[in-house]
């Protein structure tokens, strides 16, 4: 209910931006060739993500997450409405499984080349987009899970702490609504996936995070 009623507010406020938008057009590129873009944004746990654990190439599980992720980028337009750029971004996310036996906690750090390019719609102030990127970094894995004491069948609770090696790719479509020629709000619907991996683990272990949300951010152009 509390997602439903946040995009419910973000679909009026987006409308509400639109109409500004029309009124106060300049006709001007504000994403012309030469600019340099600096921006940062966040999902705000606004999201649908799962994770999947798999070991020696089998799914062994599957768990919803709730991820969050904070984002910044820079980049400078090589051609009329494409910026080419580095970007990097921290994200947390934390799972449970369904019976409440094994819980996981990890931080991830990433780095990486982005694209994005800018359509021209006709109006200077609504440019829609689409964005691609990929990261290397490191993540690191906190967590508890349920194992069988030798001897006897209790089960009793582990903690567990892994450094892993990550790596990132995503893809998005979004809106940048320009307040001036300086200044843009961006709103961006992006599917994220991530992949972490001990480098020092002989099994093909690895967890994986799908994750579908939307992200709102602030892009300075110079």
């Amino acid at each position: 209910m509390t997602k439903l009623k946040t995009i419910t507010g973000l679909c009026l406020f987006l409308f509400a931006m639109s109409l500004t938008a029309q009124e106060t057009d300049s006709g001007e590129n504000f994403t012309r060739k030469g600019r340099l873009l600096l921006g940062g944004s966040t999902n705000g746990g606004l999201n649908f993500s799962k994770t999947s654990y798999e070991f020696d190439g089998d799914t062994v599980s599957e768990d919803k997450t709730n991820t969050f992720v904070l984002e910044g980028k820079v980049g400078y337009f090589i051609i009329d409405n494409l910026a080419l750029g580095v970007q990097t971004g921290i994200s947390r996310f934390k799972n449970e499984d369904e019976d409440g036996n094994n819980e996981n906690t990890s931080s991830s750090f990433n780095a990486g080349p982005f694209a994005s390019y800018y359509f021209d719609v006709g109006n200077s102030k609504i440019r829609p987009y689409v964005s691609a990127s990929t990261g290397f970094g490191y993540s690191k894995l906190d967590g508890t899970s349920a194992v069988i004491s030798s001897g006897d069948s209790d089960i009793v609770f582990q903690s567990f702490e892994q450094k892993d090696r990550s790596f990132m790719w995503s893809a998005g479509a979004g809106v940048a609504f320009f307040l001036n020629k300086t200044i843009a709000i961006n709103v961006e619907t992006a599917y994220t996936n991530r992949t972490n991996k001990d480098p020092d683990d002989d099994f093909d272990a690895k967890f994986t995070t799908s994750n579908l949300g939307i992200t709102g951010g602030l892009s300075i152009f110079f």
